[in-house]
């Protein structure tokens, strides 16, 4: 017997260190020794499932099991080998009875987290690891395991203590850097970040997930020619990791070398009939701001991948209970069509939730504020939840006192904060950011509201299953698109664009010297973000400037680096970069004020200007857009149409070229427009928050009448 024990060191060392023919060879020899040689049935077992034998893994350590049913390693190993190929059902059961042989087994306590968290049972999952932590503190995988499923739910200063600990015991875990300073830049300590990502990349130096997030890092801290190098890096090591990140930067700084081809990689990755089971997403938002306009039914097939990958896990496994919900599945049935122009005698007072990262001073506060406000209180309690900043400023004073009741969860876990919402038995939850900066799409994967809507923020479809209904109108997305979004559409009447009154008659007017542009001379202005800035709409503008002598064009001066390589392509094509004037950030009324110096705005494509496009039109300033096919590109359409203006909708590169020399060389006309303009602001209700209160509050009130006859 000494001999086969002999035997069984030597395997295991073999075993150990990667030598898998050598151990099986070892293991084999025992076994022909001895066949009910449990410990070398289980270690062969372990062995196949390590060289992807799943089959044979499973027979052997179940034989071992027969014959040794205590030893507690067996069970939560075979608990271990389940999980990884989703049988988690059982991989409980194994995990339990290991627990229950031996419950001061920390491997088997850390194996069920494991487990819990696949099953989205997070809370379980935290517990499980913390109760293999108490067993043993020094256990650097537990620790690992805590932060993670702490980071998932949110919980990031708690996951950061959770991968310090892990460091502190095993300093080489180059997976733990990563992870730490993922962690540490959700918490805006970007500087730390910045520091465990670059420990990461000197134990690993081909770590793409770190260059990645590195480059994540960098961008908040507006090192963004360091960030886009970064994404090269990644994207050189795993084709695909970054591309949609470095994109997106690229035209953020106006760096449009190599951004077309990068642009058709990408597309064509959604293209392909395979990238939904892919796992290499890209960011819903970045594919909707590409340079090169994508389809209705591309941005969807994004979508779709995007929810699945992300958040597929907790609408599997985590659904609060249903608010109010009559039926046993917990689901709102059916999703009929909603008919806006007519309102409910139903005597019930619905309880709308809206849920936003924008509650301070940011541009859709401004639009939104007198909605809540104007909501009738005799049939709507309104309740905002906040995910964003929660810095004292009047415009979130004024939300504060807008709405019934206001809750800042921005330190909530995603699994908390649906709680809250669903223990406030919200009928009507409204997304007000979709897949933009700072939006928490994981708090409505739980379902905590029985309806839940996706509206303002997110100009297109978040191909998710839990979002029943997007708020559009009949410009923003015609209604043969229905089949690329995967919620059901609700068409307003008129703008679906709220925007809240605003008194701008006595905004002091700044002179052109205020605003730096030459005195006299046609002004062509654009406010638009930089990245909307695409190389075909330049090159129209750059004509435009060669064929309107003394004229000027006006940007906002989003960055440093926008400003040198704009002035450089303006070079290129011929055009002095003296007459591109940038314009500092200024307060909200303080920029409303100048829009009254410039002549006409000219609209990006494929991505419209949204607010920028209703300051602009509120200031009385002409804005002439190019009109596309999707969402994205249809916003500004639907505030000319609003405003009784259609020729200043091209739908044509050439019209929209031909429209802006025609207004620039007409002066008359142009002043026609203005006219009008400030005439149909008067006669129209595009900026009435109270008018299109009473507009939502119909569709609001026809998807609870829909839920409640199902």
């Amino acid at each position: 017997m000494s001999n086969v024990e002999d035997l069984l060191q030597q395997a295991i060392e073999h075993h150990q260190v990667g030598h898998f023919d050598a151990a099986d060879s070892l293991y084999r020899r025992i076994l022909e020794a001895d066949p009910n040689h449990a410990r070398t049935l289980h270690l062969m077992g372990v062995l196949a499932s390590q060289q992807g034998n799943f089959q044979d893994s499973v027979r052997m350590i179940e034989q071992a099991i027969r014959l040794a049913p205590n030893e507690v390693a067996f069970h939560s190993n075979l608990g271990l080998i389940l999980t990884e190929h989703n049988l988690l059902d059982q991989a409980v059961a194994s995990l339990l009875r290991a627990i229950a042989i031996h419950p001061g087994f920390a491997d088997a306590h850390n194996n069920l987290g494991n487990v819990r968290q696949k099953q989205g049972q997070f809370e379980a999952a935290i517990a499980c690891y913390r109760k293999a932590i108490s067993i043993n503190p020094d256990f650097a995988i537990a620790h690992f395991n805590l932060g993670v499923v702490l980071g998932s739910q949110g919980l990031y200063v708690a996951a950061i203590e959770s991968y310090q600990t892990s460091l502190a015991v095993s300093p080489d875990a180059v997976e733990v850097y990563n992870n730490l300073g993922v962690a540490l830049m959700e918490c805006r300590r970007y500087g730390e970040a910045i520091l465990a990502f670059q420990s990461a990349l000197r134990l690993s130096p081909n770590y793409a997930d770190a260059f990645k997030n590195l480059g994540n890092t960098l961008t908040e801290v507006f090192e963004w020619e360091k960030a886009i190098e970064a994404y090269r890096q990644a994207n050189r090591l795993r084709p695909g990791i970054a591309e949609s990140l470095q994109v997106y930067l690229q035209q953020h700084i106006c760096d449009w070398n190599g951004l077309e081809a990068l642009t058709h990689q990408l597309i064509a990755m959604v293209d392909d009939a395979r990238y939904a089971e892919s796992g290499m997403t890209i960011s819903p938002f970045s594919f909707l701001c590409l340079p090169i306009a994508t389809t209705a039914q591309q941005q969807i097939q994004c979508s779709r991948a995007w929810s699945k990958a992300k958040y597929g896990s907790i609408h599997k496994w985590r659904k609060l209970p249903a608010c109010d919900r009559e039926d046993a599945s917990g689901k709102l049935t059916p999703r009929a069509k909603v008919n806006t122009e007519r309102s409910s005698g139903s005597g019930k007072k619905i309880r709308v939730g809206y849920l936003s990262a924008d509650f301070y001073d940011h541009p859709t506060a401004y639009l939104s504020v007198e909605l809540f406000e104007a909501h009738d209180r005799e049939r709507f309690e309104v309740i905002g939840y906040s995910i964003g900043p929660s810095e004292p400023d009047p415009m979130r004073e004024r939300l504060t006192r807008a709405f019934d009741k206001f809750y800042d969860l921005q330190s909530h876990s995603f699994d908390d904060a649906a709680s809250k919402i669903a223990a406030d038995r919200i009928d009507i939850l409204v997304d007000m950011k979709g897949y933009t900066r700072y939006s928490r799409p994981e708090i409505l994967a739980y379902r905590p509201a029985t309806i839940q809507v996706s509206y303002l923020g997110y100009p297109g479809t978040m191909g998710a299953d839990f979002i029943d209904y997007a708020i559009v109108d009949e410009i923003v997305v015609p209604r043969h698109q229905q089949s690329c979004f995967s919620e059901q559409l609700v068409y307003l009447p008129g703008c679906y664009q709220v925007n809240s009154r605003l008194t701008t008659e006595k905004l002091p007017i700044p002179s052109r010297a205020d605003c730096n542009l030459p005195e006299t001379g046609f002004v062509f202005c654009s406010f638009n973000n930089s990245y909307k800035i695409t190389p075909k709409i330049f090159d129209v503008w750059m004509r435009l400037l060669q064929k309107t002598p003394e004229s000027c064009l006006w940007l906002l001066e989003a960055n440093r680096f926008a400003a040198v390589h704009l002035g450089r392509e303006a070079e290129e094509r011929g055009v002095s970069a003296s007459r591109i004037v940038f314009a500092p950030k200024l307060d909200h009324l303080g920029h409303l004020a100048r829009h009254r110096v410039a002549d006409l705005f000219l609209d990006c494509y494929p991505v419209n200007a949204h607010t920028s496009g209703s300051d602009a039109l509120r200031m009385g300033l002409p804005l002439l857009t190019l009109q596309g096919d999707t969402f994205v590109s249809r916003v500004a359409s639907s505030l000319l149409t609003a405003l009784e203006l259609p020729e200043l909708i091209a739908t044509t590169l050439e019209t929209y070229e031909a429209i802006a020399l025609q207004l620039a060389q007409d002066r008359d006309k142009l002043r026609e427009l203005q006219m009008r303009l400030s005439k149909n602001i008067e006669a129209t209700s595009l900026f009435d928050g109270r008018v299109f209160a009473r507009t939502i509050e119909v569709a609001y009130q026809t998807m609870w009448e829909v839920f409640e006859k199902a």
